[in-house]
């Protein structure tokens, strides 16, 4: 049968004959690619510097050994020997002669070396922990030829060689990058190489972390090679540490683990190690690091402002808040609570934020601010629906007139209330009655009518900002009820016209006065008295019409007219 694989080296003894030194026949080697067998010896010792030849003798399927050769030179160690036929078997002896005293020395005999060396299979592969190269171990083969090491890739079929050692470990990454099953075979002198060993492969270790459970997920591959896995055991290392403490161990199979032993900011670093062979033999994973971070919080949530949106005809009113943050980088939302209670606020809106924005408004539209003051509390949420920052709880102001005046305190500015003003609608603007630092009572509106606010002003902030709350409009009406004179004395005290009454709004009401020819004298608002003048000059006694047009505060409207006597 022919062999065309590999062959391992035999050794021999060497004879001693005479006083010189026989040569020691190493072994014969095959070279399946040209038939060429090299029988190898080891030079004898030439004692008296006689040397003459080497004879190389061989025997084909255990024939009579013939002389193949001489060799004259005692420096040649080697003789190639070309087989006509591989499928023979031949042995091989050398002699040495010597002209100092004619002696011969006779190897022993070899044959073709044959024999493989021991397969052997890997130890492990493991991540060197600081540089994170693929190293693969083995222990030494037992075949006392043996005179290297081969590493293979050993992805696919018999894989591709990636390096040849002496020792019995080997950088595998150096010398092609990524992670793969690897083998190794052993070679002798006959460059014979044993049976590929099982591949391995080592543990593949993955992290990822949830923030919101604060929980790092890790999953890896399993260790391939060994016959089984007796147990894991996950490291850790903190803060960039280079020691690592054993964590946990667990079962050969376990092929995930939660760890949440971290508190948001801690940098770690874990690995795998894997133990066979009653944990005699163990093997590194990769190590996989986690950088956590701790949500940026913002210094403050400031609600500057709660108020109420309101005009003098709404039947409505609309409360209003605005506030203003910084650090919003980690900030999701905000949650706005609301309640009538200070101490039972519920949320009733989540406002998302706006990139770079720092300040925003909310306007509650269910509400109705004229019915009653409402409490509101603003807090700005992580990504995980958590609290970062919360605001303090401020109000709207409610405003009742009962016929007194009533309103609540406003509460948790940052330097409080500077003071609290009393306005009232003139028709167009707002007037200030009057101001004072504690919320205002006791005023008596029975016969006052018109429609009235309250504003409180801020004390300066923190901000270098001061806002107004403005509370409900209240409007204070009688009926619509006027009285107008008929008759005018320019040299008594009746000396002017002018509408009187209750209920009226003057500032939507008007009249105008016409002289007998129908030509107008004046026009003016109900509240403005005409002194029977024109241009300057008093008009001629004699009778003048008026027509007045007069709108109450409750929205009435009439339309009267009649006659004015001007009497001197």
């Amino acid at each position: 049968m022919r062999h065309i694989f590999f062959i391992p080296f035999l050794l021999f003894t060497l004879l001693s004959v005479g006083i010189n030194s026989t040569p020691q026949v190493l072994r014969a080697c095959m070279n399946f690619t040209d038939s060429v067998v090299t029988v190898k010896w080891k030079a004898p010792t030439d004692v008296c510097g006689s040397f003459s030849q080497y004879s190389i003798y061989g025997s084909r399927e255990g024939a009579a050994f013939l002389k193949l050769d001489d060799i004259p030179n005692i420096a040649v160690t080697e003789y190639p020997h070309k087989l006509s036929d591989l499928n023979t078997t031949w042995e091989y002896y050398i002699t040495v002669d010597f002209r100092c005293d004619g002696a011969t020395g006779v190897s022993d005999t070899v044959s073709i070396d044959l024999t493989l060396p021991n397969t052997i299979q890997l130890d492990s592969l493991s991540y060197e922990l600081s540089t994170q190269k693929i190293i693969a171990g083995w222990p030494k083969n037992p075949s006392t030829d043996t005179k290297n090491y081969v590493v293979y890739d050993g992805t696919t079929g018999n894989g591709d060689s990636i390096g040849m050692t002496i020792d019995t470990h080997y950088i595998v990454t150096d010398a092609r990058q990524g992670r793969y099953r690897v083998r190794i075979s052993s070679t002798d002198s006959c460059n014979l190489f044993s049976l590929l060993s099982i591949p391995h492969r080592a543990a593949f270790l993955r992290s990822s972390i949830d923030t919101c459970l604060q929980e790092i997920s890790l999953n890896w591959d399993l260790y391939s090679g060994w016959s089984s896995i007796d147990s894991q055991s996950l490291f850790v290392s903190k803060d960039k540490g280079i020691t690592f403490y054993k964590d946990t161990t667990f079962s050969g199979i376990s092929k995930t683990l939660v760890f949440n032993k971290f508190t948001l900011g801690d940098t770690l670093r874990f690995y795998i190690r894997s133990y066979t062979r009653n944990g005699k033999v163990s093997s590194s994973s990769n190590t996989t690091q986690i950088e956590t971070r701790a949500f940026v919080v913002p210094d403050y949530v400031y609600l500057t402002l709660a108020t109420v949106y309101d005009e003098v005809s709404n039947v409505t009113a609309t409360p209003s808040i605005a506030w203003q943050t910084d650090n919003i980088q980690d900030v999701s939302s905000f949650s706005i609570l609301s309640g009538t209670e200070l101490s039972n606020l519920l949320p009733i809106k989540d406002q998302s934020i706006v990139s770079n924005q720092l300040d925003y408004i909310y306007d509650d539209l269910p509400k109705d601010a004229k019915t009653r003051s409402y409490f509101y509390k603003v807090i700005a949420l992580d990504q995980c629906g958590d609290s970062l920052r919360s605001s303090d709880i401020n109000n709207t102001i409610h405003l009742t007139i009962e016929p007194q005046i009533v309103h609540n305190e406003y509460i948790n500015w940052d330097m409080g209330v500077m003071h609290y003003a009393l306005q009232k609608h003139n028709g167009s603007t707002w007037n200030t009655l009057f101001t004072q630092l504690d919320p205002i009572q006791g005023i008596d509106f029975t016969d006052s009518s018109g429609c009235y606010q309250i504003a409180a002003s801020e004390v300066v902030n923190r901000f270098n900002s001061a806002s107004t709350s403005y509370s409900n409009i209240v409007c204070q009406t009688t009926p619509l009820t006027f009285s107008i004179a008929t008759a005018i004395n320019t040299r008594s005290d009746n000396n002017r016209f002018i509408v009187l009454g209750q209920g009226i709004d003057h500032a939507k009401s008007h009249y105008t006065i016409f002289n007998r020819w129908g030509e107008k004298i004046t026009d003016n608002r109900t509240d403005v008295p005409w002194y029977a003048d024109y241009k300057g000059q008093l008009v001629l006694p004699g009778s003048y019409v008026y027509v007045a047009s007069i709108v109450g505060l409750l929205g009435q409207k009439k339309t009267t007219k009649g006659i004015i006597n001007v009497i001197r």
